[in-house]
């Protein structure tokens, strides 16, 4: 079985980066530019890349915050590559980024990172096709987090001049919503809950201020959470209560959040799902996009 799951999983790259090259001749890109400004610039983890439509827009902007448990990961992992790739040619510039990572940095440094990317997009941008006035945040699984964390959360955006209503939307895809649920659920002393103390703290009044689901608010960004069926680290269950959460603090004329259910998919391969061209999960964060920006067709 072990055999046979590696292949599959090699399998998978390897149509990915045959995806990835007929992809990048039809796009332009933009790679590792640094977007932090300050004494703690980090060279290796303050970089994003920049993926555009080859015509001269303004195109809706996607900006892309990828996952790894806080502690790994890469906007240069081929799917999150693909994804982006995947986005610009549905007709949006992707910011894809990177962010400082624990055992660096301890939360809420991650959180501050993002809001530093947010700032450099939206002064930075235009140049490269996309429209400043027309943002959309998103993150898969800690990316997820970390994406509606800046979006309803209001300190982080304020520490670089800017207030959560730069943005015309925002996606979580399989996303841990409720930090302290994830903590508290965990018992005390396995390997999870050290992981996530060590992101996190030990504090579980700090838990509470770390989770976007206790930041619900009557005017929050249209959101869109997309989960896959089959998510057994950030399942279906967190996801419908951060979506009832916001709906319950919701008031005209904020939209009701939405959530998608993929059918047959995990953790994981809903990622993989979403860097394939004519992919249907892609196609409806396409219309949520359009639909959230102004720029339906």
């Amino acid at each position: 079985m072990f055999n046979r799951n590696r292949l599959l999983v090699l399998i998978l790259l390897a149509t990915l980066c045959l995806a990835l090259s007929a992809q990048a001749a039809d796009l332009r890109e933009a790679r590792d530019i640094s977007y932090f400004q300050g004494d703690q610039q980090d060279w290796e983890y303050h970089l994003l890349d920049v993926f555009s439509p080859l015509g001269p827009g303004p195109y809706p902007v996607l900006i892309f915050v990828h996952g790894g448990a806080w502690r790994i990961g890469d906007k240069d992992n081929p799917p999150h590559t693909a994804l982006a790739r995947n986005f610009a040619q549905l007709g949006f510039v992707c910011v894809s980024i990177n962010y400082r990572l624990t055992p660096r940095v301890a939360f809420p440094e991650h959180a501050r990172d993002v809001a530093q990317a947010v700032a450099w997009t939206v002064n930075n941008v235009a140049s490269y096709g996309g429209d400043p006035q027309k943002i959309v945040i998103s993150g898969h699984s800690a990316g997820a987090h970390l994406a509606t964390i800046v979006a309803l959360d209001p300190q982080y955006l304020a520490q670089v001049g800017l207030t959560p209503q730069v943005f015309s939307g925002a996606i979580g895809f399989s996303g841990p919503y409720d930090i302290a649920n994830s903590i508290s659920n965990a018992k005390s002393g396995n390997m999870t809950r050290r992981k996530l103390e060590g992101v996190f703290g030990d504090d579980p009044a700090m838990w509470d201020e770390y989770s976007p689901i206790h930041h619900a608010s009557p005017h929050f960004p249209p959101t869109l959470i997309v989960v896959g069926e089959r998510d057994r680290l950030t399942t279906e269950e967190v996801s419908r209560r951060f979506c009832d959460a916001l709906n319950a603090k919701r008031e005209d004329p904020t939209p009701p959040a939405e959530l998608a259910i993929v059918p047959r998919k995990g953790h994981i391969g809903l990622l993989f799902k979403l860097g394939y061209e004519n992919d249907s999960t892609a196609e409806r964060v396409k219309a949520f996009i359009h639909r959230v920006t102004g720029t339906a067709k």
